[in-house]
């Protein structure tokens, strides 16, 4: 990609997190604010275990937060009236639009968890797990909408599928429901984390393809 291509899809990109207005601080607030002080007032009677609050909750809050800039810009392209003008030229495929936001609100999560890390490193191997349930997320959610062509309906189905994590995992070798309290080690990279990323990447391939003809204008 050339460097003025970058720089103008970079520009674009900004625009539009800047118009996503209380929708772009939304995800932070969730993430920066709720889950610490949410795992504070459940740890209060037993302050060594807000830690564990911390990865049970953002199992729960951060894989959703995490996709949730991308969803809204792609809102606009889906479903937003006129929407074949952003369809023009070279602007077809939104893979970037959609990458980019969920890469920058990440970085977020990972200086976040990195004042846990610097105090506890057994938490680094939860960023970790974090990182293939994220990206699990990320491949989904631009399948979803393009497969469902609704943003509104695509989120509702990652959220079933949240609770269903939440509800009915059972092993913390179940890479698909992966919502599990148990510690994450070091061994559970290649039987989590790396099939969460390689599904990850299917259906973001799916979603690729899908994009590439997609033809719902409004």
């Amino acid at each position: 990609m050339r460097y003025t291509t970058l720089k103008a899809l970079c520009k674009r990109i900004g625009f539009e997190l800047k118009s996503l207005r209380l929708l772009l601080i939304a995800p932070l607030i969730f993430v920066h604010l709720f889950l610490p002080l949410a795992s504070y007032m459940l740890s209060r009677k037993h302050p060594d275990e807000y830690l564990s609050y911390i990865i049970m909750l953002g199992m729960l809050i951060i894989p959703v937060s995490s996709i949730m800039w991308g969803l809204f810009i792609l809102k606009e392209n889906v479903e937003g009236k006129g929407n074949e003008l952003l369809y023009i030229g070279n602007n077809k495929i939104k893979l970037l639009d959609f990458l980019i936001p969920f890469v920058l609100f990440f970085l977020t999560v990972i200086v976040h968890f990195g004042i846990y890390i610097y105090f506890v490193q057994a938490m680094l191997l939860e960023l970790i797990r974090l990182i293939g349930i994220c990206f699990l997320y990320f491949g989904a959610t631009y399948l979803l909408v393009f497969l469902t062509k609704s943003t509104s309906l695509s989120l509702m189905t990652l959220i079933i599928y949240t609770i269903i994590a939440f509800l009915f995992s059972n092993s913390p070798e179940n890479f698909i429901l992966y919502m599990n309290l148990t510690p994450f080690e070091a061994e559970q990279i290649t039987s989590n984390t790396i099939p969460q990323i390689i599904l990850g990447t299917v259906f973001t391939f799916g979603g690729l393809m899908l994009n590439k003809r997609f033809h719902k204008f409004n």
